[in-house]
């Protein structure tokens, strides 16, 4: 058994080298032999998958950036529908605040009318008292001058009460 390359004979198994590999070839022959004992279709069976995965491992980048660049569009896409809907709910709270304001005018300017026509209502009843012939003490009536001052001596026509006399 020792033609046959078996370092250990004593084990019953032995795995054949392959064709290729000559098992008499001595390990410091082969360091300085220039020419490769491997046959040129193995290497090329190598370079063959070391392409394929190349070009496997090219195609997953694309692949993965494309979908990222569909995520990016999606994410890009929420985003300006969030910014519209913010937007829009600015323009609904600003038109909100608007109607607020509108209709704060509305009741200033309802009570400065009711304050304008309470005062006229007022100014009127102070007229019609003050500019009545009546006298408000003693309800004589007088003529319609300014001279004339009541016979109780505490009012005068067009609206001058008296002070008391001393």
């Amino acid at each position: 058994m020792e033609g046959n390359g078996n370092k250990y004979p004593q084990y019953p198994y032995y795995f054949h080298p392959p064709s290729w590999v000559d098992p008499y070839q001595s390990s410091s022959s082969s360091s300085s032999s220039s020419s490769s004992s491997v046959p040129k279709w193995v290497i090329a069976a190598i370079v063959l998958a070391v392409a394929i995965l190349v070009i496997f491992l090219v195609w997953y980048i694309r692949k993965r950036e494309k979908r990222n660049e569909e995520e990016a569009c999606k994410t890009a896409k929420v985003a300006v529908e969030i910014a519209n809907a913010a937007k829009a709910a600015a323009a609904a709270n600003a038109s909100a605040q608007t109607a607020k304001v509108a209709a704060q005018n509305a009741r200033a300017l309802a009570v400065e009318t009711a304050k304008a026509a309470k005062t006229a209502a007022t100014e009127d009843t102070v007229d019609k008292i003050y500019m009545s012939r009546d006298c408000p003490v003693c309800g004589q009536v007088g003529k319609w001058d300014f001279t004339y001052i009541c016979p109780c001596g505490k009012w005068k026509a067009m609206g001058e009460i008296l002070p008391p006399k001393m």
